[in-house]
């Protein structure tokens, strides 16, 4: 969606129909003047971001994006899951994340090393992030350590699924469990400290 109007009408006009940043659509605001191109909800998971910078330079106009993995330039983990299309499983814990991203802690992404994965574009997304500021996501090809996710212990990953959806009550979590509860495998999982975030590779 995108409102040509003042910022302020746009969020009061849209701010009963908000729900949460899993489901919540691409928002843009821009000035009647074309101007200004403003990234104003779902930067991230909706594209809001993306699709800012592509209008703007279709109309000449100043792209506004404030998600501080961006302006920090770094990506957030829920942009790197956009760009090589891998489906967030519990997305209570992509603000984590991001966050240790902008600390500069050591993330892990391991890759599965099932025979169905698409492995094609490793080399690709670690060029992309080598160019990223500061980089510290680290990507683990499990087929180069003759490991899979399929041999990680079931009991650790529930325990680490529960704990991670259950920190809150909201409805939203416990369908996110549900989720995962069907879940037989995960393609890709990314790890630092004691958080998890769980993918599926898109067909």
């Amino acid at each position: 969606m995108i409102g040509i109007m003042a910022t302020g009408i746009l969020v009061r006009s849209i701010a009963k129909k908000i729900k949460n940043k899993a489901i919540d659509p691409a928002i843009l605001a821009m000035d009647d003047n074309g101007k200004f191109t403003i990234s104003l909800l779902s930067g991230h998971l909706g594209r809001a971001n993306e699709l800012t910078l592509k209008i703007s330079k279709l109309i000449n106009s100043e792209p506004v994006i404030t998600t501080a993995t961006d302006t920090n330039n770094k990506i957030g983990i829920d942009s790197l899951s956009n760009k090589y299309y891998w489906e967030i499983i519990n997305k209570n814990e992509i603000l984590e994340f991001n966050k240790a991203i902008l600390d500069e802690k050591n993330i892990k992404i391991f890759l599965n090393n099932n025979e169905n994965s698409n492995v094609r574009y490793i080399r690709d997304l670690k060029d992309f992030l080598t160019n990223k500021n500061k980089n510290t996501v680290e990507i683990i090809d499990l087929k180069d350590n003759e490991m899979s996710i399929k041999n990680i212990d079931n009991i650790f990953i529930s325990s680490t699924i529960t704990n991670s959806v259950y920190n809150s009550n909201t409805k939203s979590n416990q369908d996110e469990y549900n989720n995962m509860s069907k879940c037989n495998y995960f393609d890709i999982f990314a790890n630092f400290n004691n958080h998890y975030l769980f993918f599926k590779q898109k067909n």
